[in-house]
C-alpha cells in the first residue's frame, strides 16, 4: 500500500517514499463569540488536540458541532501553531483572543465591534 500503516517499519527505502501518496487533510476555521470556546484543550504527540466539549457546548450546539474530540487546533486567530509549539502559550493566545474580544466589545458607547477569536482545526 502507498500509505503508511502505524504497523509498518519507521524506516523506508527512497523508493517507497517516492510512492508514498500525501494524506488529504482538511482544515476547516470556527469563530467562537461568547464567553467560553467549550472545549478542553491538550498537548498530544506535539500536537494540541480537543480532549472534550463542554456540556453547554453539547447543549447549545449538538453533538455534530464542530469540533471533535481528537481534533488537531492548527492556528489561532491566524497565528500558526506549528508542531511542538508550547502548550502553555497556545492556551495564553487563546485567552488573550478572548480578552481583546471581550476589550472590543465594550467599546465606544458599549456597541459590540469585537470580532470572536477564530480558531483552524484539522
Amino acid at each position: 500500500s502507498p500509505y503508511i500503516h502505524a504497523s509498518e517499519p519507521l524506516f523506508l527505502a527512497n523508493d517507497q517514499i517516492n510512492k508514498l501518496k500525501p494524506l488529504a487533510i482538511r482544515l476547516y476555521r470556527l469563530t467562537f463569540p461568547g464567553r467560553s470556546y467549550g472545549l478542553v484543550v491538550a498537548p498530544r504527540c506535539g500536537r494540541i488536540i480537543v480532549q472534550s466539549r463542554t456540556e453547554d457546548r453539547l447543549t447549545g450546539l449538538g453533538s455534530d458541532a464542530k469540533p471533535h474530540v481528537g481534533d488537531i487546533m492548527v492556528a489561532v486567530n491566524n497565528h500558526a501553531l506549528p508542531l511542538h509549539y508550547n502548550f502553555d502559550d497556545a492556551v495564553n493566545l487563546m485567552k488573550t483572543a478572548k480578552l481583546q474580544q471581550h476589550a472590543e466589545t465594550m467599546g465606544m458607547a458599549g456597541v459590540a465591534v469585537g470580532a470572536a477569536p477564530m480558531l483552524i482545526f484539522a
